[in-house]
């Protein structure tokens, strides 16, 4: 297991130069910790399906919201409702607050994952081989709207969607696999 540290989240959002990851090289200089000061952009709210995490200010469009940060875990069948796949044999367990991105199939944000042009120490390399991992907003999001992104599940992992999108799939699942699920 590796620790990926504590969740950061940014007082001012940097903004990507493309969705492909080209950010700006502040994009690595964010402070390591969640402080008071910074933990009042974003919040842990409940809703109709549990947390929830919500913005308390504004983000433009293309606004890195944070980085997603937890153990990196190399188990065969590891289970857990917040982990995900983040490289072949490898499960992501982020910590709070990211852990509580809902699922939506109309997202406001997304994943990304940069790799680090100013990582030179191999040891980190290792622990984080693919690089760092960010929520990044995919259209402007106002203060009190919740994150979401789209779960892209596999049909065999679907289970309904209760997310209220005016085009809602009616299943947590990638748009190509909901064929493979309707009607079972």
């Amino acid at each position: 297991m590796y620790s990926f540290g504590l969740a950061k989240s940014l007082a001012e959002p940097v903004e990507c130069k493309s969705r492909v990851g080209r950010y700006v090289l502040e994009l690595f200089e964010v402070v390591d910790d969640l402080t008071p000061s910074k933990k009042e952009f974003v919040e842990i709210r409940e809703t109709h399906i549990g947390k929830g995490l919500f913005a308390v200010r504004a983000y433009p469009a293309q606004a890195v919201i944070g980085e997603i940060r937890g153990d990196l875990i190399r188990a065969k069948n590891y289970g857990s409702s917040y982990a995900f796949e983040y490289d072949d044999g490898v499960m992501l367990e982020p910590v709070e607050p990211f852990r509580y991105v809902n699922h939506c199939c109309e997202p406001n944000c997304e994943f990304d994952l940069v790799e680090d042009p100013t990582e030179t120490d191999l040891r980190k390399l290792v622990e984080r081989p693919k690089g760092r991992l960010y929520l990044i907003s995919l259209r402007p999001i106002e203060k009190g709207e919740q994150f979401s992104i789209d779960y892209n599940w596999s049909a065999a992992h679907a289970i309904r969607c209760e997310c209220g999108a005016v085009n809602c799939r009616g299943w947590v699942a990638a748009e190509e696999e909901i064929s493979k699920v309707i009607g079972r």
